[in-house]
């Protein structure tokens, strides 16, 4: 991301013209060649270069040797929204986990109801992380004691659910992960249950596997 900022090491202004020369040369090869302009040739040589400077262990035989999968979505409710994710090894599990969190807080009454329109859930599917971004809508508009009320609970359910799934959850191909187990209120009142209203955790703590979390 470092080639985007401008001379002073910037971001771009909103509405500025980015020109991104590299992707465009990239998606190019990819319409003229199909999978074959990403998983071979300069472009997998590049990753996997890339990923050897920072002393991973990928070759160019891994990206070759990749096969895109179909999986079954999964899901939470949340303030009569059904919110539907990619399931592990994407990065959905910890967003479901943390919306699940927010709603035992509201249910204990330790942190105030979250109305549809203080906050929004917003997700770039374009991710491959699979990464949520849960935000205030309208900030600024909102008493400010109330919007830190709720970025405070965000935040820290949050890492809460990304402190277990980072450290727990690997690649189903290779482990059960208990998705449904996981996605329980049970679960989430465990993880909930190191939820501070007056203060931000300084160590989050992953916790166990079900038993004993």
């Amino acid at each position: 991301g470092g080639e985007l900022l401008d001379a002073n090491g910037r971001a771009p202004e909103p509405g500025a013209l980015v020109r991104r020369c590299e992707l465009a040369s990239v998606l190019r090869l990819v319409a003229e060649q199909g999978r074959e302009g990403f998983y071979a040739g300069r472009v997998a040589d590049a990753i996997a270069q890339a990923v050897h400077d920072a002393g991973g262990c990928l070759a160019r035989s891994d990206l070759h040797a990749h096969c895109s999968t179909f999986t079954e979505a999964i899901s939470a409710p949340f303030h009569g929204v059904q919110v539907w994710e990619h399931p592990p090894n994407g990065g959905g599990l910890p967003v479901l986990l943390a919306l699940n969190i927010l709603r035992v807080l509201e249910e204990q009454g330790r942190v105030p109801p979250l109305n549809a329109s203080d906050a929004v859930a917003q997700h770039d599917s374009s991710d491959a992380s699979g990464s949520v971004e849960c935000c205030a809508r309208g900030v600024g508009e909102l008493p400010v004691e109330r919007e830190v009320q709720l970025l405070h609970a965000q935040i820290e359910a949050l890492r809460l659910a990304y402190a277990f799934t980072a450290y727990y959850i690997g690649d189903p191909a290779a482990e059960e992960v208990p998705v449904g187990q996981l996605l329980s209120l049970a679960f989430a009142r465990k993880r909930a249950s190191h939820f501070s209203s007056l203060r931000a955790m300084a160590d989050v703590p992953r916790g166990a596997p079900l038993e004993d979390s």
